[in-house]
């Protein structure tokens, strides 16, 4: 292996000023450039010569590297440059959710639609990704805070959850829930064999997360930590396995509810769409029933004053016909009968108040005959 020693690391990587840019200020013919090339110079001397004392003596101390901030000229030494660097790097990574792109060769041929499994997974061995998974899963993969842990998988114990949620709060809300969860990840994993794993979806469906007989959280790979929630694999993959089951059947009632909503709804629209038509059609019926009855009314009605208009004209042409024979046949009897009369008076005037008897009585007959026919 090769060893490094740290000793002088900072003074061998010093970014300074060459020693040309400082002969060059004190050459200069300027009354201050002078000035600050000895004031660059003399710190470097001195540096050489601490660092020379630093070597000879046995007592270790602190070298005169670390107070040549005086000058306000000098540079940052590449020592700290890189501790910088590496800080600022390392504050985005934690900001950040970084993910690393390897470029692989598919094949040897360099054709397309070509696919070798075994070139891939050479290249990935002696890239170290299959080690480094490897070491990986050994250790705990999965690390989440105490507030993501909660968010994530907090609906497998969500009854544990709103009782103890009253009372605990933070790391201690995040330790109950750990427990909790502790159970129905080591039922899981004892019931859980390489045969069985078909049957697993039948038995998470009677088992339940409530931490009735207490579990160590270690033993089926969750660990509790300060900050964070560090989870092995195995039981990594039984918490997803049960928050993926949950969140299927809490779609599945999702669906079940949302599709009975959209039917009834659509339902109503229909029932209250055939209620709007069959009024509608029932409304157009009764207004062409009524406008018929009041056109049969209204043609009995003008039927009925006509046929009385007729028979009243009728009937008034024969009475005035009636009554215009009958005047000039009695004027004509009359004046036939005056000389007889005239000459027997008495039996003239019998006779005429017989006759206008007779004649009154005729009116009469025929006068209710007429008002029995117009009736």
């Amino acid at each position: 292996p090769v060893e490094y020693d740290t000793v002088n690391f900072i003074e061998k990587n010093k970014d300074e000023l060459p020693k040309e840019s400082t002969d060059l200020l004190l050459s200069s013919s300027h009354a201050l450039l002078p000035v600050l090339g000895q004031l660059l110079r003399d710190p470097l001397s001195n540096h050489a010569s601490s660092t020379l004392s630093s070597s000879s003596s046995t007592k270790p101390h602190r070298p005169r590297s670390l107070h040549r901030g005086t000058s306000s000229l000098m540079r940052e030494s590449v020592g700290s440059q890189f501790c910088s660097q590496l800080r600022k790097l390392r504050d985005r990574i934690d900001e950040t959710t970084p993910h690393y792109v390897r470029c692989l060769k598919p094949n040897d041929e360099l054709v397309p639609d070509n696919f070798n499994p075994l070139i891939i997974a050479d290249q990935l061995r002696c890239a170290g990704v299959l080690e480094a998974i490897r070491v990986s899963r050994v250790g705990f993969p999965q690390r989440y805070s105490h507030s993501d842990f909660i968010q994530r998988y907090r609906i497998l114990a969500i009854r544990e959850m709103e009782r103890i949620g009253k009372h605990c709060r933070g790391w201690d809300l995040c330790e109950q829930l750990v427990k909790s969860l502790a159970a129905g990840v080591a039922h899981m994993i004892a019931t859980t064999t390489a045969d069985e794993k078909k049957q697993t979806n039948l038995q998470l469906e009677s088992m339940t997360l409530s931490a009735r007989q207490p579990y160590d959280p270690m033993a089926v790979g969750i660990q509790m930590g300060k900050t964070k929630v560090f989870l092995r694999r195995q039981a990594f993959d039984c918490l997803e396995l049960l928050r993926n089951k949950k969140i299927n059947d809490a779609a599945v009632i999702l669906q079940k509810n949302s599709r009975r909503y959209l039917a009834v709804y659509v339902l109503e629209l229909s029932k209250l769409a055939a209620v709007i038509i069959q009024s509608f059609v029932r409304q157009v019926n009764a207004k062409r029933y009524t406008q018929h009855i009041v056109s049969e009314r209204s043609a009995v009605t003008v039927q009925c004053a006509w046929r009385q208009y007729k028979a009243r004209l009728y009937l008034s042409s024969i009475v005035f016909a009636t009554l215009w024979c009958q005047s000039h046949y009695r004027g004509a009897a009359c004046r036939k009968m005056y000389a007889i009369l005239f000459q027997e008076r008495k039996a003239r005037i019998i006779q005429s108040y017989t006759r206008r008897y007779v004649a009154r009585k005729r009116y009469t007959a025929t006068t209710d005959l007429t008002l029995k026919l117009q009736c």
